[in-house]
């Protein structure tokens, strides 16, 4: 028997540090690049993130 997988246990770990900061996102989505805003994660709130699997994140939530 094949114990059964809550689907928040398969997101990937970081999409949790990006959920707690999606504010923080989606409020700098009209003013800067995506590669912007990976800097200013890791420098603002210490997350460190690509900006590949920022997109997929942002697309996501229909970014």
């Amino acid at each position: 028997m094949t114990p059964s997988i809550d689907r928040r246990q398969t997101r990937p770990a970081f999409w949790l540090q990006l959920d707690a900061n999606e504010a923080f996102l989606i409020g700098l989505i009209d003013d800067i690049t995506l590669k912007e805003m990976v800097l200013r994660l890791r420098t603002d709130k210490s997350v460190s993130i690509g900006r590949s699997a920022l997109d997929v994140w942002l697309r996501k939530r229909g970014c």
